[in-house]
């Protein structure tokens, strides 16, 4: 079993798309497909379903996804371990989305800086139009923005899909007649293109919630819900502690609530600087294993 053709199964299974994932392991097309097909071959099983919108991991496939997220985790590992890889001549310059920032960015540049020792790194934190802005204009060398569309002029590779959740305090009580559905809402950042998708899903449960604030931080959205004060639409890995520790209840929405994309933005090739490649490749993998 071939190594490459794991990484590229994590890459399809990831992306949900063959060119996608194609662009981000900075392979052609039609080398992802053999791989892909040297991988079914071997096993004897279909990985995905194929269909217009893209591939959906088949049951094999679902099966799969941990072990070789792990395998192509661990050969990593194992590469990084007896190379003795010269720092590259200056730092790593990046610039984040605040809840990749806060959620996924730390284990994906722990992983980053294992296997490239010396590595230096800096993180700009803004919301992701002005990201894309720093990288398009060569201030970073990369960013992290929530959003799957294209921006002109660089490379967009979705490293992870978030879902969303709609959470309240289980010590407060709603007070219309679709519970929590009837609002008050805390928005957060409801600027994004997401919101619109995500009013959508809402007016389908017969609800046309108010917001009664609006913040500019995750944190303090969280302690709006946590003192009982409304519920809010959040990515899970945000508020997943808190669910588990039972600060939060998880409202039930009949309707699929839109997922965020999240995405890594570069000038495209020859990468800027001699750390990108592994970044992109660690961003899938480690993403991989946070959902």
């Amino acid at each position: 079993m071939e190594l490459s053709d794991l990484e590229t199964f994590v890459a399809i299974a990831r992306q949900g798309s063959l060119s996608k994932a194609a662009e981000g392991l900075f392979i052609a097309q039609p080398t992802a497909t053999h791989r892909l097909k040297r991988l079914e071959d071997e096993l004897g099983t279909a990985l995905f379903d194929r269909r217009r919108e893209g591939v959906v991991l088949t049951a094999s496939g679902e099966r799969l996804l941990p072990h070789a997220v792990a395998a192509v985790r661990a050969a990593h590992e194992a590469m990084a371990a007896v190379r003795e890889p010269s720092p590259p001549g200056r730092p790593l310059l990046l610039a984040s989305a605040p809840t990749v920032a806060a959620y996924r960015l730390p284990a994906i540049l722990g992983a980053l800086v294992r296997e490239v020792p010396g590595l230096e790194l800096s993180v700009h934190v803004a919301r992701s139009a002005e990201v894309a802005s720093l990288v398009a204009r060569g201030e970073a060398d990369a960013g992290f923005i929530r959003s799957e569309a294209e921006t002109p002029g660089l490379e967009t590779t979705v490293i992870a899909r978030e879902a969303v959740v709609l959470v309240a305090s289980p010590a407060a009580t709603p007070k219309g007649p679709l519970g929590w559905l009837s609002g008050p809402f805390i928005g957060y950042d409801r600027t994004s293109p997401f919101w619109h998708d995500l009013d959508v899903a809402v007016r389908k449960e017969g609800a046309k919630g108010r917001v009664a604030m609006e913040l500019d931080s995750l944190e303090g959205v969280k302690a709006m819900v946590a003192e009982g004060l409304g519920a809010a639409f959040l990515p899970l890995p945000a508020v997943r502690r808190e669910i588990q520790e039972g600060r939060f209840v998880v409202v039930p929405v009949a309707s699929d609530l839109p997922s965020r994309a999240i995405a890594l933005v570069t000038r495209g090739t020859p990468p800027s600087h001699p750390a990108l490649r592994r970044l992109a490749h660690l961003a899938l993998q480690v993403s991989a294993g946070l959902d």
